[in-house]
Protein backbone atom coordinates (compact mmCIF):
# COMPACT_ATOMS: atom_id res chain seq x y z
CA UNK A 1 0.00 0.00 0.00
CA UNK A 2 2.97 2.32 0.48
CA UNK A 3 4.26 1.71 -3.03
CA UNK A 4 1.00 1.67 -4.99
CA UNK A 5 -2.33 3.45 -4.85
CA UNK A 6 -5.02 1.13 -3.43
CA UNK A 7 -7.04 1.34 -6.62
CA UNK A 8 -4.03 0.21 -8.67
CA UNK A 9 -3.88 -2.93 -6.53
CA UNK A 10 -7.63 -3.43 -7.01
CA UNK A 11 -7.27 -3.03 -10.78
CA UNK A 12 -4.38 -5.51 -10.82
CA UNK A 13 -6.41 -8.13 -8.96
CA UNK A 14 -9.62 -7.55 -10.93
CA UNK A 15 -7.80 -7.71 -14.26
CA UNK A 16 -6.68 -11.27 -13.56
CA UNK A 17 -9.08 -14.17 -13.94
CA UNK A 18 -9.89 -15.55 -10.52
CA UNK A 19 -8.81 -19.08 -11.53
CA UNK A 20 -5.41 -17.93 -12.76
CA UNK A 21 -2.43 -17.55 -10.47
CA UNK A 22 -1.68 -13.94 -9.62
CA UNK A 23 1.94 -12.92 -10.19
CA UNK A 24 2.53 -9.91 -7.95
CA UNK A 25 5.54 -7.84 -8.92
CA UNK A 26 6.44 -4.18 -9.04
CA UNK A 27 6.57 -4.36 -12.83
CA UNK A 28 3.06 -5.84 -13.05
CA UNK A 29 1.70 -3.24 -10.63
CA UNK A 30 3.33 -0.41 -12.60
CA UNK A 31 1.65 -1.75 -15.73
CA UNK A 32 -1.64 -1.84 -13.83
CA UNK A 33 -1.14 1.79 -12.81
CA UNK A 34 -0.50 2.79 -16.42
CA UNK A 35 -3.60 0.94 -17.59
CA UNK A 36 -5.85 2.37 -14.88
CA UNK A 37 -4.46 5.86 -15.52
CA UNK A 38 -5.77 5.66 -19.09
CA UNK A 39 -9.34 5.71 -17.76
CA UNK A 40 -8.56 8.61 -15.44
CA UNK A 41 -6.93 10.58 -18.27
CA UNK A 42 -9.96 10.00 -20.47
CA UNK A 43 -12.34 11.15 -17.75
CA UNK A 44 -10.16 14.22 -17.15
CA UNK A 45 -10.27 15.14 -20.85
CA UNK A 46 -14.06 14.75 -20.91
CA UNK A 47 -14.53 16.81 -17.75
CA UNK A 48 -12.36 19.61 -19.10
CA UNK A 49 -14.55 19.91 -22.17
CA UNK A 50 -18.02 18.96 -20.91
CA UNK A 51 -17.88 19.10 -17.12
CA UNK A 52 -19.59 16.28 -15.22
CA UNK A 53 -22.45 16.00 -17.70
CA UNK A 54 -23.81 12.47 -17.89
CA UNK A 55 -26.80 11.03 -19.67
CA UNK A 56 -29.21 8.27 -18.71
CA UNK A 57 -28.56 6.47 -21.98
CA UNK A 58 -25.98 3.69 -22.01
CA UNK A 59 -24.60 1.87 -25.03
CA UNK A 60 -26.68 -1.31 -24.66
CA UNK A 61 -24.53 -3.41 -27.00
CA UNK A 62 -21.35 -2.64 -25.05
CA UNK A 63 -23.08 -3.18 -21.71
CA UNK A 64 -24.26 -6.57 -22.98
CA UNK A 65 -20.72 -7.53 -24.08
CA UNK A 66 -19.46 -6.59 -20.63
CA UNK A 67 -22.23 -8.59 -18.96
CA UNK A 68 -21.57 -11.58 -21.23
CA UNK A 69 -17.92 -11.58 -20.17
CA UNK A 70 -18.90 -11.42 -16.51
CA UNK A 71 -21.41 -14.26 -16.94
CA UNK A 72 -18.70 -16.35 -18.61
CA UNK A 73 -17.16 -17.68 -15.41
CA UNK A 74 -16.65 -14.15 -14.05
CA UNK A 75 -14.19 -13.32 -16.84
CA UNK A 76 -13.05 -9.94 -15.54
CA UNK A 77 -10.07 -9.89 -17.91
CA UNK A 78 -12.46 -9.94 -20.89
CA UNK A 79 -14.75 -7.41 -19.19
CA UNK A 80 -11.79 -5.04 -18.82
CA UNK A 81 -10.96 -5.54 -22.50
CA UNK A 82 -14.49 -4.28 -23.24
CA UNK A 83 -13.82 -1.27 -21.00
CA UNK A 84 -10.71 -0.44 -23.01
CA UNK A 85 -12.69 -0.71 -26.23
CA UNK A 86 -15.26 1.72 -24.83
CA UNK A 87 -12.44 4.00 -23.67
CA UNK A 88 -10.97 4.04 -27.19
CA UNK A 89 -14.33 4.98 -28.75
CA UNK A 90 -14.94 7.48 -25.95
CA UNK A 91 -11.63 9.25 -26.64
CA UNK A 92 -12.42 9.32 -30.34
CA UNK A 93 -15.82 10.93 -29.67
CA UNK A 94 -14.24 13.56 -27.38
CA UNK A 95 -11.54 14.31 -29.97
CA UNK A 96 -14.18 14.59 -32.72
CA UNK A 97 -16.22 16.88 -30.43
CA UNK A 98 -19.22 14.55 -30.72
CA UNK A 99 -20.69 15.57 -27.37
CA UNK A 100 -23.75 13.33 -27.57
CA UNK A 101 -21.78 10.15 -28.30
CA UNK A 102 -19.04 11.12 -25.83
CA UNK A 103 -21.68 11.54 -23.09
CA UNK A 104 -23.11 8.08 -23.84
CA UNK A 105 -19.65 6.47 -23.72
CA UNK A 106 -18.77 8.44 -20.57
CA UNK A 107 -21.95 7.29 -18.81
CA UNK A 108 -21.44 3.71 -20.00
CA UNK A 109 -17.82 3.67 -18.87
CA UNK A 110 -18.71 5.23 -15.51
CA UNK A 111 -21.45 2.62 -14.97
CA UNK A 112 -19.27 -0.36 -15.88
CA UNK A 113 -16.15 0.76 -14.01
CA UNK A 114 -18.34 1.25 -10.93
CA UNK A 115 -19.41 -2.40 -11.16
CA UNK A 116 -15.76 -3.43 -10.84
CA UNK A 117 -15.03 -0.79 -8.21
CA UNK A 118 -12.67 1.10 -10.51
CA UNK A 119 -12.21 4.84 -11.13
CA UNK A 120 -13.68 5.59 -7.71
CA UNK A 121 -11.37 8.44 -6.76
CA UNK A 122 -11.46 12.08 -7.71
CA UNK A 123 -9.75 12.32 -11.10
CA UNK A 124 -7.34 15.09 -10.11
CA UNK A 125 -6.48 13.45 -6.79
CA UNK A 126 -5.65 10.15 -8.47
CA UNK A 127 -3.58 11.71 -11.25
CA UNK A 128 -1.67 13.90 -8.79
CA UNK A 129 -1.17 11.09 -6.30
CA UNK A 130 2.44 10.42 -5.48
CA UNK A 131 1.89 7.06 -3.79
CA UNK A 132 4.70 4.78 -4.81
CA UNK A 133 6.78 7.50 -6.37
CA UNK A 134 10.24 8.46 -5.30
CA UNK A 135 10.31 11.44 -2.98
CA UNK A 136 10.10 14.22 -5.51
CA UNK A 137 10.74 17.00 -3.07
CA UNK A 138 7.91 19.12 -4.51
CA UNK A 139 4.64 19.82 -2.73
CA UNK A 140 1.47 20.66 -4.64
CA UNK A 141 1.92 24.29 -3.61
CA UNK A 142 5.45 24.37 -5.02
CA UNK A 143 4.26 22.83 -8.27
CA UNK A 144 1.42 25.36 -8.54
CA UNK A 145 3.91 28.17 -7.85
CA UNK A 146 6.21 26.95 -10.64
CA UNK A 147 3.25 26.70 -13.01
CA UNK A 148 2.37 30.32 -12.19
CA UNK A 149 5.99 31.36 -12.82
CA UNK A 150 5.86 29.56 -16.17
CA UNK A 151 2.59 31.30 -17.03
CA UNK A 152 4.11 34.68 -16.13
CA UNK A 153 7.20 33.91 -18.24
CA UNK A 154 5.02 33.03 -21.24
CA UNK A 155 3.03 36.23 -20.79
CA UNK A 156 6.31 38.19 -20.75
CA UNK A 157 7.35 36.30 -23.92
CA UNK A 158 10.23 34.65 -22.05
CA UNK A 159 9.65 31.32 -23.75
CA UNK A 160 13.08 29.88 -22.94
CA UNK A 161 12.40 30.38 -19.23
CA UNK A 162 8.92 28.85 -19.58
CA UNK A 163 10.42 25.82 -21.35
CA UNK A 164 13.08 25.54 -18.66
CA UNK A 165 10.41 25.44 -15.93
CA UNK A 166 8.44 22.79 -17.84
CA UNK A 167 11.57 20.65 -18.27
CA UNK A 168 12.54 21.09 -14.63
CA UNK A 169 9.12 19.86 -13.52
CA UNK A 170 9.28 16.95 -15.96
CA UNK A 171 12.70 15.99 -14.62
CA UNK A 172 11.10 15.84 -11.17
CA UNK A 173 8.25 13.61 -12.33
CA UNK A 174 5.59 16.24 -12.99
CA UNK A 175 3.91 16.36 -16.41
CA UNK A 176 2.29 19.61 -17.56
CA UNK A 177 -0.57 19.69 -20.04
CA UNK A 178 -1.64 22.99 -21.57
CA UNK A 179 -5.38 23.14 -22.26
CA UNK A 180 -7.85 25.83 -23.24
CA UNK A 181 -8.80 26.06 -19.56
CA UNK A 182 -5.18 26.53 -18.45
CA UNK A 183 -2.28 24.33 -17.43
CA UNK A 184 -2.98 21.13 -15.54
CA UNK A 185 -0.44 18.80 -14.04
CA UNK A 186 -0.12 15.19 -12.98
CA UNK A 187 2.53 12.90 -11.65
CA UNK A 188 4.37 10.97 -14.37
CA UNK A 189 3.33 7.33 -14.66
Amino acid sequence: MEKFHPEVIRYFIVSSHYRSPVNFSDVALKEAKTALSRFYHSFKAYQQVYGEKTVETLDDALVERFNTAMRDDFNTAEAIAVLFEINKEFNRAVKDENQEQAAVYYSTLRHLTNILGLVQYNVDDFLKSDIGQEALGLSEEQIEDLIQQRKDAKKAKEFAKADEIRQSLLDQGVVLEDTRQGTIWRRAD
